[in-house]
């Protein structure tokens, strides 16, 4: 039986995602999720928490990180990766209820990349891993893509 990832509201599962834990090719045992070696791909528990504080129009706080403590690639992402316009409205959104919108394909993509630009990359990470399997997180971060193009209908 699959655990309930740390940190979901409620702590439950959804009946599909229940369903989907249950088959065999979820129950192969291959590799065995383990945080302390490193080998986990979502919903480690080091992740850190999702947050963003801007004073000032400046981002001062990224994922409980404050700024004086930013590597290269925080200070790039609170510079040049948020859309600190939807920020707030982004970072707001349940988790399931913005993966839910990645996936549908009844939201149009501009919304959808709309909010993504005003996501940190911790907030982001969660939204994905709320999504089995993972073609359905494939198609999320193909939709986000700068220069996607809509899929083509057959009929």
């Amino acid at each position: 039986m699959t655990a309930v990832p740390a940190g979901r509201p409620g702590g439950t599962r959804i009946g599909r995602f229940r369903l989907m834990d249950a088959q065999r090719v979820n129950l192969d045992g291959f590799a065995v999720e383990d945080a302390a070696l490193g080998l986990i791909a979502f919903d480690s528990p080091d992740d850190p928490a999702p947050s963003l504080v801007v004073r000032d129009g400046r981002v001062v706080v990224l994922d409980g990180r404050a700024e004086d403590d930013f590597d290269v690639v925080d200070e790039f992402v609170a510079r040049h990766g948020l859309d600190l316009s939807v920020a707030d409205e982004a970072m707001g959104l349940p988790d399931v209820g913005l993966a839910r919108m990645l996936v549908d394909p009844a939201v149009a993509r501009d919304a959808v990349v709309r909010l993504v630009a005003g996501t940190t990359p911790a907030k982001l990470a969660r939204v994905l891993a709320t999504l089995r399997p993972v073609s359905c997180r494939r198609r999320a971060v193909r939709r986000c893509e700068p220069g996607a193009r809509p899929p083509t209908r057959r009929t």
